[in-house]
C-alpha cells in the first residue's frame, strides 16, 4: 500500500524533472532531481526515492533501498530485484544485478575513463568529452564503504571496504586494496 501512494507522489518529481529537463537538460535536470530526492530523510525518503527512481531510471525494481544522502547522474542506470545502496553513494551509469549491496559511500562513475587527462595535447579534463561506459557489478555482490568501482565485477564478490576496482573482477572473488587484487574466493571449499 505504501508502495503505491509513493508511487503517486513520484509522478509529481517525475513532472518536476520532465520541466526541468525541457529548460535546462537532462543531466541537470537529473542531478536536481536526485540532489532533492537525497535530502528525504527516514522511511519516507526511502519509499520516495524508490518509486521516483522507478519512473526515472532506465529499470529500476520496485523494492530496491536507496539511502539518504546518494545521488544519480545518468538515467541509464538499471537497479535489479532487491538492491540496497547505502547512504551517500553516489551512482553513475551502472547495472547492479539482483542482491547487491552497496555499503555507505560507495563511488560508481560511469567507467574509468570519464574524465581523461590528455597530456599530448594538454587538454583539461573539463574540455573535452567524457567518455562515458556502464559499470556492471553481479548478482549477490557486496561492496564495502568508501570503495570506488571504476571497472566491473562479476556475481558473488565482496569488494573490501576502501578498495579501488580498476580493473573487471571475476565471480566469486574477494578484492581488496588500491588498486584493488584478488585476495580470496567465495566459493566454499570442498
Amino acid at each position: 500500500m505504501a508502495r503505491g501512494l509513493f508511487l503517486s507522489l513520484a509522478g509529481l518529481e517525475v513532472i518536476r524533472f520532465r520541466a526541468s529537463r525541457a529548460l535546462i537538460g537532462e543531466e541537470r535536470a537529473l542531478l536536481g532531481l536526485s540532489e532533492r530526492l537525497a535530502r528525504r530523510p527516514g522511511y519516507v525518503g526511502l519509499y520516495l526515492r524508490a518509486a521516483t527512481y522507478r519512473l526515472v531510471l532506465e529499470d529500476s525494481a520496485s523494492d530496491v533501498h536507496i539511502g539518504f544522502g546518494t545521488v544519480f547522474s545518468k538515467r541509464a542506470a538499471t537497479l535489479g530485484d532487491h538492491v540496497y545502496i547505502g547512504r551517500y553513494c553516489s551512482i553513475g551509469w551502472v547495472q547492479l544485478e539482483r542482491d547487491v549491496m552497496l555499503a555507505d559511500l560507495v563511488t560508481i562513475p560511469s567507467g574509468a575513463d570519464t574524465h581523461v587527462v590528455d597530456a599530448t595535447t594538454r587538454t583539461a579534463p573539463r574540455h573535452r568529452e567524457n567518455q562515458f561506459r556502464p559499470v556492471r557489478v553481479g548478482e549477490g555482490t557486496w561492496v564495502g564503504s568508501q570503495a570506488v568501482l571504476l571497472a566491473s565485477v562479476g556475481q558473488f564478490c565482496v569488494i573490501g571496504a576502501g578498495a579501488v576496482v580498476t580493473e573487471s573482477i571475476p565471480d566469486y572473488s574477494i578484492a581488496v586494496g588500491v588498486p584493488a587484487r584478488i585476495v580470496g574466493s567465495t566459493l566454499a571449499p570442498k
